[in-house]
């Protein structure tokens, strides 16, 4: 946004349950901040959360809301509870 003081360049991850996820199921995310103090505090922006395969670019999720940090120890590393909600199924067996 105009008004953001600091911004960071971050990596967004989620673990689908072993029994998979369906559309709208809303799962935890990681946010990894690269080169930067600390995100706490911080808001993680709509991000797509892509699959594995670069040749077939499908967005599985998407993520956003308020940044929580778990371990003061670790500044750059935090949580977004519930903040990632499927967009299409992962089926497991």
């Amino acid at each position: 946004t105009k008004d953001a003081k600091n911004v960071a360049l971050v990596v967004v991850t989620a673990t689908i349950p072993a029994n998979g996820a369906q559309p709208g199921d809303m799962l935890d995310c990681t946010v990894s901040a690269i080169k930067a103090k600390s995100i706490e505090g911080g808001q993680l922006l709509l991000t797509p959360l892509l699959g594995p395969r670069t040749d077939q670019p499908t967005v599985y999720a998407l993520a956003t809301g308020a940044i929580s940090i778990e371990d003061r120890n670790l500044p750059t590393t935090g949580k977004v509870t519930k903040g990632c909600k499927m967009e299409a199924a992962v089926l497991t067996n």
